[in-house]
């Protein structure tokens, strides 16, 4: 009888011993499991769906020189100007659509003015963003790889509405300062997540969009001269946001 009652305790000790040390085997493995992951972070995806811009060239060279002249005396006559390279030839740009229509049909009444338009086209790709970033840090950078094409499209609007006086410069250039402030407010809200060591990506955007702010903030401070009417500028503009986007999404491809 005894000795079944001192199998029983050893049998009752044995098996709590072991359950003890299973118990703190499986502590120090999820543990661990958790410590990885919050060490790794949490890897989020997002794809930011490119789009096409078709452009109005009134003029295309291979020496920048020429480009540079016939774009100076189309901001003269409420044209972008805007020079743009692309392979090997210096396009002097006048403005440009989302919609293909729009495009061809500016440059159909172009024609009828004697004019020789060609339409370029300038193409944003789409870009994945694939990396440890967490739901918010992720939802910064989608809002901000937004903003240029929202910028072209409320300069863009802004800039129809001045040429066909449904606005006047002093309500257009209200509606400048919106679109200034809203660019301001995508910039704050990026620099405040990623406010210390951002990585390289998030670097080139954060500078970006500070261009972009100051791109916004000298055509809400620009003055109409002889050499560049205020509907020149806007455009001139519109155009500089799109170039900022192509430039800013091929840095993140490399």
């Amino acid at each position: 009888m005894t000795y079944q009652k001192n199998s029983s305790r050893f049998f009752i000790i044995s098996t709590f011993v072991i359950s003890f040390a299973l118990c703190l085997v499986l502590a120090d493995f999820f543990s661990n499991l958790i410590t990885i992951k919050a060490f790794n972070g949490i890897t989020s995806t997002s794809k930011i769906s490119g789009f096409s811009v078709y452009s109005i060239a009134l003029g295309k060279y291979s020496n920048k020189t020429n480009a540079t002249e016939s774009a100076k005396n189309l901001q003269k006559q409420s044209g972008a100007g805007f020079v743009w390279e692309n392979d090997e030839f210096f396009y002097v740009l006048s403005s440009a659509y989302l919609e293909e229509n729009d495009c061809k049909l500016v440059k159909s009444n172009l024609e009828k003015n004697g004019l020789e338009p060609e339409i370029f086209l300038i193409e944003i790709p789409s870009i994945t963003i694939n990396t440890n970033y967490n739901p918010n840090e992720l939802n910064e950078i989608t809002s901000a790889l937004n903003a240029y094409k929202t910028a072209y499209e409320n300069l863009y609007d802004i800039s129809i509405a001045l040429d066909t006086s449904i606005k006047t410069e002093s309500e257009s250039r209200i509606l400048l300062s919106d679109v200034l402030n809203l660019v301001n407010k995508t910039k704050l809200s990026f620099d405040t997540v990623f406010n210390s060591q951002p990585n390289s990506d998030a670097l080139n955007i954060k500078l970006s969009l500070y261009e972009l702010s100051q791109i916004i903030n000298n055509l809400c401070e620009f003055k109409e001269t002889s050499n560049q009417t205020f509907s020149s500028k806007i455009k001139y503009c519109y155009i500089e946001c799109i170039k900022l986007n192509q430039d800013l999404i091929s840095s993140l491809s490399t």
